[in-house]
Protein backbone atom coordinates (compact mmCIF):
# COMPACT_ATOMS: atom_id res chain seq x y z
CA UNK A 1 0.00 0.00 0.00
CA UNK A 2 1.08 3.49 -0.78
CA UNK A 3 1.89 5.86 2.06
CA UNK A 4 0.39 8.66 0.01
CA UNK A 5 -2.54 10.45 1.65
CA UNK A 6 -5.61 10.99 -0.50
CA UNK A 7 -7.26 14.40 -0.32
CA UNK A 8 -11.02 14.26 -0.61
CA UNK A 9 -12.37 17.17 -2.60
CA UNK A 10 -14.50 19.38 -0.33
CA UNK A 11 -15.87 21.82 -2.89
CA UNK A 12 -19.46 22.66 -3.79
CA UNK A 13 -20.14 22.73 -7.49
CA UNK A 14 -23.06 25.05 -8.19
CA UNK A 15 -25.56 24.04 -10.85
CA UNK A 16 -27.12 27.25 -12.09
CA UNK A 17 -28.19 27.97 -15.63
CA UNK A 18 -26.17 31.12 -16.16
CA UNK A 19 -25.46 30.51 -19.83
CA UNK A 20 -21.96 29.32 -18.95
CA UNK A 21 -20.58 25.87 -19.65
CA UNK A 22 -17.36 23.96 -19.14
CA UNK A 23 -16.68 20.71 -20.98
CA UNK A 24 -13.83 18.54 -22.19
CA UNK A 25 -13.11 18.20 -25.89
CA UNK A 26 -13.96 14.46 -25.72
CA UNK A 27 -15.98 12.49 -23.19
CA UNK A 28 -13.60 9.48 -23.16
CA UNK A 29 -9.79 9.40 -23.29
CA UNK A 30 -7.40 6.43 -23.39
CA UNK A 31 -5.24 5.45 -20.43
CA UNK A 32 -1.94 7.35 -20.68
CA UNK A 33 -3.47 10.58 -22.03
CA UNK A 34 -1.14 13.43 -21.05
CA UNK A 35 -3.42 16.44 -21.53
CA UNK A 36 -7.13 17.19 -21.74
CA UNK A 37 -8.50 20.14 -23.72
CA UNK A 38 -11.17 22.00 -21.75
CA UNK A 39 -13.58 24.52 -23.27
CA UNK A 40 -15.30 27.24 -21.23
CA UNK A 41 -18.19 28.92 -23.10
CA UNK A 42 -19.82 32.17 -22.05
CA UNK A 43 -23.34 32.97 -23.27
CA UNK A 44 -24.05 35.26 -20.33
CA UNK A 45 -24.20 39.03 -20.83
CA UNK A 46 -21.47 39.50 -18.20
CA UNK A 47 -17.76 38.88 -18.80
CA UNK A 48 -16.31 35.82 -17.04
CA UNK A 49 -13.09 36.27 -15.11
CA UNK A 50 -10.75 33.55 -13.80
CA UNK A 51 -7.12 32.52 -13.49
CA UNK A 52 -5.06 29.81 -15.16
CA UNK A 53 -5.15 27.46 -12.15
CA UNK A 54 -7.28 24.29 -12.18
CA UNK A 55 -7.63 21.02 -10.32
CA UNK A 56 -8.24 17.41 -11.31
CA UNK A 57 -10.11 14.79 -9.29
CA UNK A 58 -10.95 11.09 -9.71
CA UNK A 59 -14.21 9.58 -8.51
CA UNK A 60 -13.81 6.88 -5.88
CA UNK A 61 -17.17 5.55 -4.71
CA UNK A 62 -19.25 8.62 -3.84
CA UNK A 63 -16.24 10.89 -3.27
CA UNK A 64 -13.93 12.89 -5.49
CA UNK A 65 -10.22 12.46 -4.71
CA UNK A 66 -8.01 15.44 -5.61
CA UNK A 67 -5.05 14.49 -7.79
CA UNK A 68 -1.66 16.13 -8.03
CA UNK A 69 -1.39 19.14 -10.33
CA UNK A 70 1.11 21.93 -10.54
CA UNK A 71 1.34 23.96 -7.35
CA UNK A 72 2.76 26.93 -9.25
CA UNK A 73 0.65 28.92 -11.69
CA UNK A 74 1.24 32.31 -13.27
CA UNK A 75 -1.04 34.93 -11.78
CA UNK A 76 -2.96 35.83 -14.92
CA UNK A 77 -6.52 37.11 -15.16
CA UNK A 78 -8.51 35.83 -18.13
CA UNK A 79 -11.69 37.54 -19.31
CA UNK A 80 -14.21 35.81 -21.58
CA UNK A 81 -16.89 38.03 -23.09
CA UNK A 82 -20.42 37.02 -24.11
CA UNK A 83 -20.49 34.64 -27.07
CA UNK A 84 -16.82 33.69 -26.67
CA UNK A 85 -15.02 30.49 -25.70
CA UNK A 86 -11.78 29.93 -23.85
CA UNK A 87 -9.84 26.68 -24.35
CA UNK A 88 -7.03 25.44 -22.13
CA UNK A 89 -4.95 22.30 -21.68
CA UNK A 90 -5.20 20.45 -18.37
CA UNK A 91 -2.12 18.31 -17.80
CA UNK A 92 -2.80 14.90 -16.22
CA UNK A 93 0.66 14.53 -14.58
CA UNK A 94 0.84 10.80 -15.30
CA UNK A 95 4.23 10.47 -13.58
CA UNK A 96 2.76 11.34 -10.17
CA UNK A 97 -0.91 10.32 -10.58
CA UNK A 98 -2.22 6.79 -11.02
CA UNK A 99 -4.59 7.73 -13.87
CA UNK A 100 -6.31 4.37 -14.11
CA UNK A 101 -9.66 3.81 -15.86
CA UNK A 102 -12.48 5.70 -14.19
CA UNK A 103 -14.42 8.96 -13.99
CA UNK A 104 -12.52 12.24 -13.61
CA UNK A 105 -13.29 15.93 -13.44
CA UNK A 106 -11.34 19.07 -14.10
CA UNK A 107 -12.51 21.92 -11.89
CA UNK A 108 -11.89 25.64 -11.89
CA UNK A 109 -12.83 28.68 -9.79
CA UNK A 110 -14.74 31.21 -11.90
CA UNK A 111 -16.49 34.53 -11.36
CA UNK A 112 -17.78 37.57 -13.21
CA UNK A 113 -15.52 40.51 -13.95
CA UNK A 114 -16.03 43.20 -11.29
CA UNK A 115 -17.71 40.83 -8.81
CA UNK A 116 -16.30 39.20 -5.67
CA UNK A 117 -18.63 36.20 -5.92
CA UNK A 118 -16.88 33.12 -7.28
CA UNK A 119 -17.92 29.52 -7.75
CA UNK A 120 -16.46 26.26 -9.02
CA UNK A 121 -17.32 24.76 -12.36
CA UNK A 122 -16.24 21.34 -13.56
CA UNK A 123 -16.13 19.11 -16.63
CA UNK A 124 -16.34 15.34 -16.27
CA UNK A 125 -14.72 12.76 -18.53
CA UNK A 126 -13.73 9.10 -18.46
CA UNK A 127 -10.42 7.33 -18.91
CA UNK A 128 -10.86 3.85 -20.41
Amino acid sequence: KSAKTLRTLQLRFEKYDLGISMKTEKTVYPVGTKEITVIISNNNSRTLFFGVDYGIARKKGDEWIALNTSTVFNSLGIGVEKGRNYDFKAWMYNLVNDNKPGTYKIYKRIGFDGSRKEWYMSAEFRIE
